[in-house]
């Protein structure tokens, strides 16, 4: 029985937390990084209302769930490390391909086959030259907990919502793109965060439906809406420096 509930891969291109170990398909939060003031349209959201992004640091929440191949979550987030045509792939994208492939979740080329076309609100955003996706957040799990993680993140005191309904067509009144006023301290607290949401999720099930794979070990105490400095996670977390 793997004792494993969070695993952590840093490389200098990008940051990789997986969360559960058994499942092909997901819950994910990207972390994007702004450098310049940006003005621009997210596709048809509102009409292809012009939208002024600030320089900082995005949280986007996403799924990929369903039961159409094995590569599911793995392929939707090598998606979002995609550019379109032959602009640069984002570099975290390399660390990607290589962790998903070393730690078993998905198999063979993962890149889009024919190429990336620009299909949710966030990958106008991602498609911008100067826009870095530095940071990915992993649940494994077939449930729906989406809505759930996006909430979490939403209603942070650390978050601003500059564009309601960003990228949330299916959460209405929500957002699911928003952004992170916080250091690094509030992203590095983030993977606990999720850590204990999955795990109070999963732990709501009867023990029927708990995995076989995973265990749980619940934190010390209470995790701050915001993060904490001093907050040392009970959760068991391997870390991989590259």
């Amino acid at each position: 029985m793997s004792k494993r509930l969070m695993h952590c891969c840093q490389t200098s291109l990008g940051r990789l937390i997986v969360i559960g170990a058994d499942s092909t398909v997901g819950t994910y939060v990207l972390k994007l990084r702004v450098p310049k003031r940006l003005t621009m349209r997210f596709g048809r959201f509102k009409r292809g209302k012009l939208i002024t992004v600030e320089p900082g640091d995005y949280a986007y929440t996403g799924s990929a769930l369903g039961r159409d191949g094995v590569n599911k979550l793995t392929q939707r987030l090598v998606r979002h490390a995609t550019r379109t045509g032959l602009r640069r792939p984002h570099p975290i994208r390399q660390v990607m391909l290589k962790e998903f492939e070393r730690i078993g979740l998905g198999c063979g080329d993962l890149r889009p086959r024919a190429g990336k076309t620009l299909r949710w609100n966030v990958d106008f955003l991602l498609d911008q030259p100067s826009v870095e996706l530095v940071a990915a957040y992993l649940i494994r799990s077939p449930l729906r907990l989406e809505f759930g993680v996006a909430n979490l993140i939403e209603f942070d005191p650390a978050t601003i919502v500059f564009e309601p309904g960003l990228g949330a067509a299916d959460h209405r009144g929500h957002s699911h793109l928003v952004c992170v006023a916080a250091g690094d301290e509030w992203w590095d607290v983030l993977g606990v965060r999720l850590c204990e949401f999955f795990s109070e999720q999963t732990l709501s099930l009867s023990p029927i439906h708990l995995s076989s794979n995973v265990s749980f070990v619940k934190p010390q105490r209470a995790l701050a809406t915001g993060g904490s400095a001093d907050f040392k996670p009970g959760l068991q977390l391997q870390e991989r420096k590259v």
